[in-house]
């Protein structure tokens, strides 16, 4: 049986080729007969309703199965991260200007941030140099109202000798 990675089955008759253009396993050469389909390598195929006896063609069968779900579980994947790179590209290509814009808006404000934040430094200092004055004109006119209230208070007896 050469070439057995093509597909055979079963007929009453023996081992036969199933052609491609068959479109039922069950009209090979005609023949309506109970044909079981042998998948590749002489391995049963229980996709078809054969189940596999032996051990060896039970691992290979679930191997096979394993392995193409496995594949199809793969491309799938494949095909979800190719899509949302797509959706990125796309996202990231509607979104480039408006990130320009707003780039330069931001250091818009960071540049009027700063020159706030120097304005507020220059009217704190001034506030605290301001404040010390105000500190210091206070203390001084405390000190000129309690002189003021010991003159008047030493005033009439500066008079008794200032007369004598």
């Amino acid at each position: 049986m050469e070439g057995f990675g093509s597909s055979y089955g079963w007929n009453a008759g023996g081992w036969q080729q199933i052609t491609p253009g068959s479109s039922n396993i069950n009209e090979i050469n005609g023949s309506s007969s109970n044909v079981i389909p042998i998948g590749e390598a002489g391995v049963s195929n229980p996709f078809m309703g054969d189940v596999p006896i032996d051990p060896l063609q039970k691992r290979r069968a679930a191997n096979r199965q394993y392995s193409e779900t496995y594949r199809r579980k793969k491309q799938d994947h494949v095909q979800q991260l190719e899509h949302l790179e797509q959706s990125l590209n796309v996202n990231i290509s509607d979104h480039t200007p408006q990130l320009g814009y707003h780039r330069g808006i931001e250091s818009h404000y960071n540049a009027e941030g700063n020159s706030l934040a120097q304005t507020f430094y220059t009217m704190t200092s001034n506030y605290e140099y301001v404040e010390a004055e105000i500190d210091t004109y206070a203390t001084q006119l405390k000190d000129q109202k309690l002189m003021h209230e010991v003159y008047e208070a030493l005033k009439p007896e500066m008079k008794k000798y200032q007369g004598k």
